[in-house]
């Protein structure tokens, strides 16, 4: 894999749980992310570890591996809060081609799977076939955005791959 597709992967890992797909901001579509970037250090303090852990990568480095890089720098970073309602608590890399990002929802409490489903997916799905996602996209990486209540009641999980 060569060094341009793992800083792909680890874009696209940014860009998957950046504040655009906050669950307050369903019904915005005037988010500016580099402003968002600005205003929440998290994102950039995730981005730097982000980008100093790829640079231990191998060239030769499978993307099971890049994706493990990836959890472990982002995990150092968590939780964060993405927005009013939504905090990112937890990414994990695998099995295999896998990567899932856990969501907790607040000051939600009758927010039900459809909702949200209806809300986000169409998004979600437009960012992983976007140019940001390609390296997810070109090595079949899927993506799963699990959204549960703040006490672990799982509310919905959308799931984007290749095929979407």
């Amino acid at each position: 894999m060569n060094g341009k597709t793992i800083i792909s992967i680890v874009v696209g890992a940014l860009a998957f749980f950046a504040v655009k797909y906050g669950v307050s901001h369903f019904f915005s579509n005037d988010v500016d992310l580099s402003q968002i970037v600005k205003d929440h250090p998290e994102f950039s303090k995730t981005a730097d570890d982000l980008e100093d852990a790829v640079k231990g990568l191998s060239p030769n480095s499978s993307i099971e591996e890049i994706l493990k890089v990836t959890e472990e720098s982002m995990t150092k970073n968590l939780p964060i809060k993405v927005d009013d309602n939504t905090i990112l608590v937890g990414v994990k890399a695998g099995p295999g081609k896998l990567f899932t990002y856990d969501y907790h929802i607040v000051d939600l409490p009758d927010i039900t799977a459809e909702q949200l489903e209806t809300a986000m997916k169409p998004s979600l799905t437009a960012q992983y076939n976007g140019p940001d996602m390609k390296a997810y996209k070109d090595n079949k990486v899927i993506a799963i955005y699990r959204y549960s209540q703040k006490n672990g009641d799982l509310i919905s999980e959308i799931t984007i791959g290749p095929e979407e």
